[in-house]
């Protein structure tokens, strides 16, 4: 439990950290070293099975429906719900 909560908290404030510069242009003294000439051979791809995909849901509802979280992160919430029930189709 101690590391498990270290590592959230850790993985949580390089996202604190990542969030606000997404939007940004990459530096072009980094693009060097953030580009290939070839495409990886595996994308990574989102394919959960159903059975994960309708648990994923299901929690997030009930936070929802539970309101505990702040009005923007229920957006976010509601937005990721969206997204996840779109994959039913």
């Amino acid at each position: 439990p101690t590391q498990k909560m270290a590592l959230c908290g850790r993985l949580s404030a390089c996202l604190a950290l990542l969030q606000p510069t997404l939007l940004e242009p990459v530096p072009e003294y980094l693009k060097a070293s953030l580009t290939v000439d070839d495409l990886p051979l595996d994308v990574p791809v989102f394919e959960p099975e159903v059975d994960q995909l309708g648990r994923y849901c299901q929690l997030l509802t009930q936070m929802l429906l539970a309101h505990s979280l702040s009005e923007s992160d229920e957006r976010v919430a509601g937005d990721l719900l969206q997204d996840l029930v779109g994959f039913y189709s």
